[in-house]
């Protein structure tokens, strides 16, 4: 006979259970992936300003005649661009693989599964 009437009020609470657990996950989901936005975006605009002031610097050297490869505030500043573009990398990294979570497939999957019975 299949899936009757009783047998669904009786998984109806581990239906309605599964579902808040994978609505919960989703939002924990899009929390992060809020929060690497919000960091990626902040880390665009130090890169924008630590370039900025490296081109300052630069021609700055070049109307005093400094060797720019002798500028310990160009080496600085490249450190701290490095070290930017490396972060944004891991949070680009991060984000890409927050999205890519597999859990929230299995709960779209299982929530499909149990409106279709």
């Amino acid at each position: 006979m299949g899936k009757g009437l009783r047998y669904k009020l009786e998984h109806m609470g581990d239906y309605f259970v599964e579902m808040i657990s994978c609505t919960i996950e989703a939002g924990e989901t899009a929390a992060k992936g809020i929060i690497l936005t919000y960091d990626m975006k902040q880390l665009k605009r130090e890169r924008e300003i630590l370039l900025k002031r490296l081109g300052m610097q630069m021609v700055k050297d070049k109307r005093e005649n400094i060797n720019v490869d002798e500028d310990e505030t160009i080496k600085d500043l490249i450190a701290q661009l490095d070290d930017v573009e490396k972060r944004l990398k891991d949070c680009k990294e991060a984000r890409e693989q927050t999205f890519k979570c597999k859990k929230t497939d299995s709960c779209q999957q299982e929530m499909n599964l149990s409106q279709g019975s």
